[in-house]
């Protein structure tokens, strides 16, 4: 049974994020076979070797424009569904147990992301001033913009026309300063989301150490599972597995650089000898 009240939607520019995209998908239909999906890309492919892609219902939305640009469709998501209830998820996500009752969370909010646990020190982003310079984004709390629930209304629309003014504005490549300022201005009733729903794993995740969160954000932690599957769907799509694959190293070296050789040898070693393990909590297996 379909169900025309909500839509769950992704933007996935480049073909790396259109496989990405993909596999979260794949993680989706464990706990949802039922919700529409949209995708909006920039990648003209046939998803017709995806199981679960339901082509008779899905939706690839198809924009012939830069990957650089992704944002801009990002901060204009209510313009292109018309659904009542609406998740954003960031491609690089993978959905690892039952989120339903977030839907629930949209009959009294209009809505609900997570809440960072951290102040934003990134240089670039936290060092942005908003609100006529009232504030530094590493001054105040800092909401993550990786998995959106809102629910369609005019005060949504105004809150996207605020956020994408504010990405234009602000000429950063980084689309969450925009979002608190929108956020900010907005009068929204924003429910901020704990850590599992838009979980950031560390090493000890991938030990088996964490409780396996909602929804995890593997960001540039592309681990040998996590890369084999998004292999596996770049043959099934026909997609350059070349450039794929340097993109996927292009993103482990940003780890390296963030947490150092050592700690980076430790994850790789990690992620070889827990292979298996891996596969089973991620729902991969």
């Amino acid at each position: 049974m379909i169900n025309k009240r909500k839509a769950i939607i992704y933007i996935g520019f480049g073909e790396l994020y259109v496989v990405m995209a993909l596999l979260s998908i794949k993680t989706l239909r464990k706990f949802d076979n039922e919700t529409k999906v949209y995708l909006i890309t920039n990648i003209n492919f046939d998803p017709i070797n995806i199981e679960y892609w339901i082509k008779d219902r899905d939706e690839i939305l198809y924009f012939p424009d830069a990957s650089t640009n992704n944002r801009e469709y990002k901060t204009s998501l209510n313009k292109y569904i018309d659904e009542e209830k609406v998740v954003f998820f960031d491609c690089d996500t993978l959905i690892l147990s039952k989120f339903d009752i977030a839907w629930s969370f949209l009959d009294y909010f209009d809505i609900a992301l997570k809440m960072n646990p951290v102040k934003q020190k990134k240089m670039g982003k936290g060092d942005v001033s908003i609100l006529n310079k009232k504030y530094l984004i590493r001054d105040i709390p800092h909401f993550n913009s990786g998995v959106i629930f809102f629910k369609k209304s005019d005060l949504i629309d105004e809150f996207f026309k605020l956020w994408n003014q504010f990405y234009k504005k602000n000429n950063i490549k980084y689309d969450q300063v925009g979002l608190m300022e929108s956020l900010f201005l907005s009068k929204l009733r924003i429910l901020p989301l704990t850590e599992e729903w838009n979980f950031f794993p560390d090493i000890n995740f991938f030990k088996g150490k964490v409780k396996k969160p909602i929804i995890l954000h593997y960001t540039n932690r592309i681990s040998y599972v996590i890369e084999n599957e998004l292999i596996k769907i770049a043959r099934l799509t026909k997609l350059d597995l070349y450039e794929i694959k340097n993109k996927i190293n292009k993103k482990r070296s940003e780890r390296k650089l963030k947490i150092g050789r050592f700690e980076w040898f430790k994850l790789r070693l990690i992620w070889r000898f827990l292979y298996k393990t891996e596969q089973k909590r991620l729902n991969l297996s």
